[in-house]
């Protein structure tokens, strides 16, 4: 007859699949549950991120890219293009740069032989005899007076009036949207810029007569300095990047913001990608720059001679861009260090270990090293931003955001990591203990070392003593038994010394 008990191993055999004795198969709906439960964590990524997130991070870091790119051209068309406190810097290296007064000093003696016969005005201020040599002269002249006007153009008498001229157009040139002013002119697509005043000034400096300046007629040296059926076009983009700028930097700052906030638990990865970002927008501008610069002096330049001249002027007028791009790209660099230092690689880590005894005992001091190296920053000066007021305040509110976060992360992760294993407060009181044991061995020694000099000199002093109470005492035994000293004398003696001693 079969027993109704199971045996231990009928009982394991009869368990649940979990192991766990109790435990009850899942029902239909539990299963059910369970699947559903598990769905928002298979829809995670591989490396535990919310799917949804880390795309939405990475479109606002594209979007982010792009408006940097735009933001830069955009700032450089509003403060270098169109604006006249920033040409005016610009204009002094425009007319210092030596291809450049070249092919102006050229084309003026150029337009004065055009505009005005130099022979027949020659030939008036010449003596009978030598008028037939006037236009013999004239032509043996030009080439002098080619090197007399670029020479002139390096004078500051002459540099002062290019200086008004170009200044004056400039100004006007903002105004080209509304329709260009007395100096310079939008007809039909095209740019032109007066230089009648230089020209005549030039005219004076290389010692032609007078009557020649005077005849130059009011549309000579009107120099176009640029023509296309594109022009149009390219003033309402003008147009649109002066009001575009600031909306384009805050957006751009907004995104990269928003994306490192929403990056919880790899806002160090993100902050790399911010830097990636940033260093690609400058990369970018800078490519874009140069090949901007090739088609807009092939496309608006037809004559080969100026094309050297036409190509400096564009590298000196953009040269903001450029100082934009690199700006962009030495901010990306310090992003990456920033989001490494904060990543979860092991060097980071290892990095962050070795910080953590002093973000926990003195972090005072990281704050001081970085506000010590943000300060060297600015005063190398890099990048145009590093002497904007707002800027560097931005600077500073990031870098000791920076560090806060550092700080806070490293705290968390290594709390119990101390300076050589203990904190400053104990080691100072240990070191001040063994100091203060030190000086406490010092003088007991010291004073043990006195004591025992003291005794020794007592006890010197005390077999002295004794040593002469010996020697009387012998005296008097001598004297005594030499019939000198009756008994009752000796023992009167005897007491009196001895009561002495």
């Amino acid at each position: 007859m079969e027993s109704s008990a199971s045996s231990p191993d009928d009982e394991t055999k009869k368990l649940p699949e979990s192991g766990k004795a109790g435990d009850k198969k899942p029902s239909g709906n539990e299963e059910k549950t369970a699947t559903m439960a598990a769905a928002p964590a298979a829809a995670a990524s591989g490396d535990g991120r919310p799917r949804g997130r880390k795309i939405a991070v990475r479109i606002l870091l594209v979007l982010g890219t792009i408006l940097a790119i735009l933001s830069m051209i955009s700032v450089w068309a509003r403060d270098q293009a169109l604006d006249n406190a920033t040409w005016n810097k610009t204009s002094s290296e425009l007319l210092a740069n030596k291809q450049i007064q070249t092919a102006l000093g050229t084309y003026l003696v150029d337009q004065l032989y055009e505009n005005v016969d130099v022979p027949a005005e020659i030939e008036k201020v010449l003596p009978t005899n030598f008028k037939p040599l006037a236009p013999v002269a004239a032509a043996g002249a030009r080439d002098l007076i080619d090197k007399a006007a670029i020479a002139a153009l390096g004078q500051p008498a002459i540099q002062s009036v290019l200086t008004d001229a170009t200044d004056l157009a400039h100004s006007e040139a903002v105004t080209i949207l509304n329709g260009g002013g007395s100096t310079i002119s939008t007809q039909n697509g095209t740019i032109t810029l007066d230089l009648g005043a230089t020209l005549q000034q030039i005219s004076k400096r290389v010692g032609l007569p007078a009557s020649v300046s005077q005849k130059l007629p009011p549309d000579s040296a009107v120099v176009t300095v640029a023509q296309s059926k594109d022009l149009e076009k390219l003033q309402n983009l003008a147009k649109a990047l002066k009001a575009v700028a600031i909306i384009s930097t805050i957006l751009a700052i907004l995104f990269f913001v928003i994306a490192v906030w929403l990056a919880t638990g790899w806002r160090g990865r993100a902050l790399i990608e911010v830097g990636a970002g940033l260093i690609i927008a400058g990369l970018v501008v800078t490519v874009a720059r140069d090949v901007a610069g090739q088609q807009i002096v092939d496309g608006l330049v037809t004559d080969n001679s100026i094309k050297p001249a036409v190509t400096d002027a564009w590298n000196i007028g953009s040269s903001l861009l450029g100082d934009l791009a690199t700006q962009s790209i030495v901010l990306g660099v310090i992003f990456i260090i920033a989001g490494f230092i904060g990543c979860h690689a092991k060097a980071a880590q290892s990095f962050r270990r070795w910080m953590a005894p002093t973000f926990n005992d003195r972090p005072e001091i990281p704050f001081i090293i970085v506000g010590i190296l943000l300060l060297l920053f600015l005063i190398w000066g890099p990048i145009p931003a590093a002497s904007n007021w707002w800027a560097i305040l931005i600077f500073i509110a990031l870098a000791m955001l920076g560090t806060w976060g550092l700080w806070k992360q490293t705290t968390s992760e290594y709390p119990e990591a101390h300076l050589e294993g203990e904190g400053m407060k104990e080691k100072f009181s240990r070191a001040g203990a063994a100091i203060a044991g030190a000086g406490r061995s010092v003088g007991e020694k010291a004073s043990g070392a006195a004591a025992d000099v003291k005794a020794r000199a007592s006890a010197d002093k005390a077999v002295r003593e004794e040593d002469k109470t010996m020697d009387k005492l012998e005296r008097l035994q001598a004297l005594r038994e030499g019939g000198a000293l009756t008994d009752a004398e000796f023992e009167a003696e005897k007491k009196k010394l001895l009561g002495e001693s």
